[in-house]
């Protein structure tokens, strides 16, 4: 909230929950979450289901230092 970041980019997602708060923070817009671990993601999916963050955040899914040169290839 101190820098009104609207988008931001969490590396390790573990269990959600840093993701949640942070993508309850008044000016999250996109939290976007790098996580090696399929289940973990899937896990963390199945507890954002229907709640406020649920369309907020997203995921991918592999190795962060590749998942950061994905990003930044696509501009985001």
């Amino acid at each position: 909230q101190i820098t009104k970041a609207k988008r931001i980019l969490e590396i390790g997602t573990f269990t959600g929950h840093s993701a949640v708060a942070l993508a309850l923070s008044a000016y999250c817009e996109e939290l976007v979450c790098l996580e090696y671990e399929p289940f973990l993601v899937d896990f963390v999916k199945s507890r954002i289901v229907g709640t406020p963050v649920e369309n907020k955040i997203k995921f991918i899914t592999g190795i962060a230092l590749e998942s950061l040169q994905k990003i930044k290839e696509e501009g985001r």
